[in-house]
């Protein structure tokens, strides 16, 4: 009996899901504070407006997120990469800036990905960040589980599931002060 149930939990938090402690979570978010903060005032486009199309599937806890983000570049000067912030786990069937680019990193354990843009995002200028994304929560997790998208009931953020554009100051270590 004992075992079963163990075996159980050991599969949902350690083959479905990434088990990680406490102090694990919180060495992920110091080292995404310490790779990415020199990077917290690179320019980097406003979101202007946003056209989204959500499937939800509460019976298998899974959202699919499809959308086009209107870009401009309210700095001074041009912007050649955009710094993504994006879940770990999401499945990204699409992910693009209108005039062409290409992903030249995908750091997923800090959900961090930088899209090169093919020509620079000159200032004043606007364009369409497009993407197609998904994310699914199989079993449960050692620490909080997902239950945004439940049977009984679901509410999403959109920053937990579309793309957060520049370094997110928030996802820095809280001072216990």
């Amino acid at each position: 009996g004992c075992a079963i149930v163990g075996a159980f939990i050991f599969y949902n938090t350690n083959r479905l899901n990434h088990y990680r402690t406490e102090f694990a979570r919180n060495a992920l978010t110091a080292q995404y504070e310490r790779t990415y903060k020199a990077r917290e005032h690179d320019p980097q486009p406003r979101i202007e407006a946003a056209k989204l199309e959500v499937d939800l599937y509460p019976s298998a806890r899974k959202v699919d997120v499809r959308g086009v983000l209107t870009i401009a570049n309210r700095t001074s000067a041009p912007i050649s990469e955009l710094f993504l912030n994006l879940q770990e786990d999401v499945q990204i069937r699409a992910l693009s800036v209108d005039g062409g680019s290409q992903m030249t990193k995908e750091d997923r354990p800090l959900g961090v990905f930088l899209l090169h843009l093919a020509a620079p995002l000159a200032p004043r200028q606007v364009s369409a960040l497009r993407f197609d994304l998904g994310y699914d929560n199989p079993g449960f997790r050692n620490d909080k589980s997902d239950i945004s998208i439940v049977g009984n009931g679901s509410k999403i953020d959109s920053d937990a599931y579309t793309p957060v554009i520049g370094y997110a100051a928030g996802n820095e270590l809280a001072d216990d002060d």
